[in-house]
C-alpha cells in the first residue's frame, strides 16, 4: 500500500510538472504559425519579441507612429509589461497587433508545457479575443 501511495504521488507530480515551465526557454509559434515569439524577463516583467517571421521582409506599416512604419517587424517587441499573477499566469500586459496597428491590454495563461493562451482585450478581459501559442522548440 505504501509503495502504491508513493507511485501515486510521483505520478501526480508529473501531471502538474508544467507549473515549473519557464516560457523564456525556446520560442513559441503564434496561432497561424506565421511567426515565433521569444519571451524574456526584464526586471520583474515579461516581454515577447518577434524572432522569426514566415515572410521576413514585412514592415510595420500599420503602426500609428508614422516614424515606425518603415521598420521591419522582425525583432519588434510585441508583448510588454506582463507580471506574474499566480502559477502559470501573467497579467497587466500589453500586446501590439501589427496587423491592425493597435495595442491591447492582455493576460496570458500557460495551459500545459506546450500551450500558452494570450487574451487581448479592451477594458475588461470579458471583451476580448484569445489566441493560442504553441511551443516551437
Amino acid at each position: 500500500m505504501k509503495k502504491q501511495l508513493i507511485i501515486l504521488f510521483w505520478l501526480a507530480g508529473i501531471g502538474c510538472g508544467y507549473a515549473q515551465t519557464d516560457i523564456t526557454k525556446g520560442t513559441w509559434f503564434n496561432q497561424e504559425k506565421e511567426s515565433r515569439i521569444q519571451f524574456a524577463k526584464q526586471s520583474e516583467q515579461l516581454t515577447g519579441k518577434l524572432v522569426w517571421l514566415k515572410d521576413r521582409d514585412v514592415l510595420d506599416t500599420k503602426n500609428p507612429d508614422v516614424s515606425l512604419q518603415k521598420r521591419p517587424l522582425l525583432g519588434t517587441t510585441v508583448l510588454t509589461g506582463f507580471k506574474v499573477d499566480g502559477t502559470n499566469q501573467w497579467t497587466d500586459g500589453k500586446v501590439y497587433d501589427p496587423k491592425s496597428g493597435k495595442t491591447y491590454s492582455a493576460k496570458m495563461t500557460l495551459k500545459n508545457p506546450t500551450t500558452l493562451e494570450l487574451r487581448g482585450y479592451v477594458g475588461s478581459p470579458m471583451f476580448g479575443r484569445t489566441t493560442v501559442f504553441t511551443k516551437a522548440d
